[in-house]
């Protein structure tokens, strides 16, 4: 079903009205439009940038939280109280 909507646009039932009447009024303007978002919004550069932001999250969430995976605390006590028999 995407497929076939992203290769044969409706324009007379969409949910973009602008879109709709630039591709109806002007169809060269609107196949620039969709070059030019494809360029901004999917392209590899710009999965690559946000997988890098996300990567230094997920790396300052661990920092914050302590949940550093090269801490290494030689605190050997139990946490808690053992019972001794």
């Amino acid at each position: 079903f995407l497929p076939q909507l992203l290769t044969h646009p409706n324009p007379t039932d969409t949910i973009n009205g602008e879109a709709a009447a630039l591709m109806i009024r002007d169809p060269e303007k609107y196949a620039s439009k969709i070059k030019e978002y494809v360029q901004m919004y999917a392209t590899d550069i710009r999965f690559e940038d946000e997988e890098e932001e996300e990567e230094e999250e997920e790396d300052d969430d661990k920092e914050d939280s302590g949940m550093d995976s090269n801490d290494n605390d030689d605190d050997d006590e139990p946490a808690g109280k053992m019972d001794e028999d």
